[in-house]
């Protein structure tokens, strides 16, 4: 199982990282079930794996992936994709901070091992270095700032990930093409 999920994820931070530099064309991917059955299964999967792998490419080598901590942005009943924004604090010293800066295309990965199912998530980061911003400020509190900035003022650093699609496989419920194994694909409209 561990080498088939490394090798699912060197075949996403290859293809995922490629896809994302070019719009997404609606032949490259698969959906059969309901889009709103789906985003409900993906977001069930990305609250209850809080730490996904956060992909970047920098343009000058390899896409590179790590662990990072992750947030949702509340749920909005109108408009249920809205709530996939997903929020990563960090620190200005990471080499993940540069790579968004030269390439704001990014890809998170979240899965269940023991359910063998995952959803990935292209989208654009941004990166917000205003402690007072009142987007970012949902997403932190004082104890975490305590942490992760001990200089608030000049170390406050925030990135959010902005959906372009998706693609979940979440067994048995959101299963994946037959022949070619492609998972379900929902596009976000902002």
């Amino acid at each position: 199982m561990r080498s088939s999920l490394a090798t699912l994820i060197l075949f996403l931070l290859s293809a995922g990282l490629a896809l994302a530099q070019k719009p997404v064309a609606s032949s490259d991917l698969y959906r059969v079930d309901d889009e709103m059955k789906i985003l409900e299964s993906a977001r069930a999967l990305m609250i209850a794996d809080k730490y996904a792998a956060l992909v970047t490419a920098d343009g000058d080598g390899p896409p590179r992936a790590r662990t990072v901590v992750t947030q949702l942005g509340p749920l909005d009943e109108s408009r249920p994709d809205k709530g996939f924004t997903v929020w990563i604090m960090t620190r200005r010293s990471t080499r993940k901070v540069e790579q968004v800066r030269k390439n704001p295309n990014v890809t998170l990965y979240y899965n269940d091992d023991a359910k063998e199912s995952y959803v990935t998530l292209m989208g654009t980061a941004t990166i917000y270095t205003n402690p007072n911003d009142p987007e970012a400020r949902k997403f932190y509190n004082d104890e975490q700032a305590k942490y992760f900035w001990p200089d608030l003022k000049n170390e406050f650093i925030m990135i959010s990930v902005t959906p372009k699609w998706i693609e979940a496989l979440i067994m048995p419920t959101i299963k994946n093409h037959p022949q070619n194994w492609r998972p379900q694909a929902v596009v976000f409209r902002y």
